[in-house]
């Protein structure tokens, strides 16, 4: 099943990274282009 979390905010992104580990299928949504490229660049819970 894949999830989409509307709003990945602060507290969006950090739900999206513990369901992440949790081996659920994320797909995160954010209007802000610096969040949106930092989160490709280094995904939700850093590297």
């Amino acid at each position: 099943m894949k999830t989409a979390i509307y709003g990945a905010g602060s507290l969006g992104t950090v739900l999206g990274a513990y369901l992440t580990r949790g081996g659920v299928d994320v797909e995160l949504v954010n209007r802000n282009k610096a969040h949106v490229e930092a989160l490709r660049e280094n995904g939700p819970i850093g590297r």
